[in-house]
């Protein structure tokens, strides 16, 4: 059924990023850093911090187009 995952696009919603634990974020950025599913995942954070989503996470595949912060 895993393979299931390559058809769909994959949302993930992460309120309080600053609370995020160490384990919650090496999961995501594994998960960005499979170019296959990078193109079928889509993420949206929301932090009490005032920081662009850029300095909150990175990984290699996605570049500064894939961000968008809003106040």
């Amino acid at each position: 059924m895993f393979y299931d995952i390559f058809k769909h696009i994959i949302i993930f919603i992460i309120d309080n990023f600053e609370q995020i634990d160490g384990m919650s974020f090496d999961f995501l950025k594994e998960i960005f850093s499979d170019e296959a599913l990078t193109d079928r995942c889509k993420l949206i954070i929301t932090n009490n911090e005032n920081k662009p989503g850029l300095g909150l996470f990175q990984t290699p595949l996605l570049s500064i187009d894939n961000y968008l912060d809003i106040a």
